[in-house]
């Protein structure tokens, strides 16, 4: 009995190591790609299909891999930007910033009076929030949210939507 509590006890102790391990490595290669992003090659790639307001994509890369792809968005309630990081062309790392704004963009003090609405849009009422996906060998294996807190990997749409527009993207750059 005592070897088999041993033997859980070292696979334990052995996963927590693995698991600091892929952390410190990923941040790391997150380093190193923010400190080198402008030696590499960019592509630009239209991504307005995502936005109601307009969008960019940029892509670099080295050698003809993929290191970063910088995502912009804007909406009428706010905008959004995700960074992907990738490392050997794959998904390594995923912040994703977004700015919600108090009211739409356009919602002036003339629009809140004619809405009997006190507040109009105030650009320093915008919430700012990020969350952070962390991948190891293509699988999700950590997710920090808004709040800083870690979540459960429970399926999660804004992932997905994350991981479409990635998709999508990765396509329209062997396209060119």
């Amino acid at each position: 009995m005592r070897l088999i509590i041993l033997f859980f006890l070292s696979c334990s102790l052995f996963t927590k190591a693995q698991k600091k391990d892929t952390f410190k490595e990923i941040k790391t290669a997150y380093v190193k790609i923010t400190s080198n992003k402008e030696s590499y090659l960019q592509k630009n790639v239209d991504v307005d299909e995502f936005s109601t307001e307009g969008g960019y994509a940029t892509a670099y890369l080295q050698n003809g891999e993929v290191k970063l792809i910088e995502v912009g968005s804007a909406f009428e309630t706010g905008k959004s930007f995700l960074n992907l990081y990738y490392k050997q062309n794959e998904l390594f790392f995923v912040l994703q910033t977004e700015h919600r704004y108090n009211r739409p963009f356009y919602y002036d003090a003339e629009a809140a009076q004619e809405n009997n609405d006190s507040e109009a849009f105030d650009e320093s009422k915008t919430i700012i929030t990020e969350n952070r996906y962390y991948f190891n060998r293509g699988e999700l294996i950590r997710w920090i949210n808004e709040d800083g807190d870690i979540k459960k990997m429970e399926d999660d749409t804004q992932l997905k939507n994350i991981l479409t527009l990635e998709t999508t993207i990765k396509k329209k750059l062997k396209d060119e």
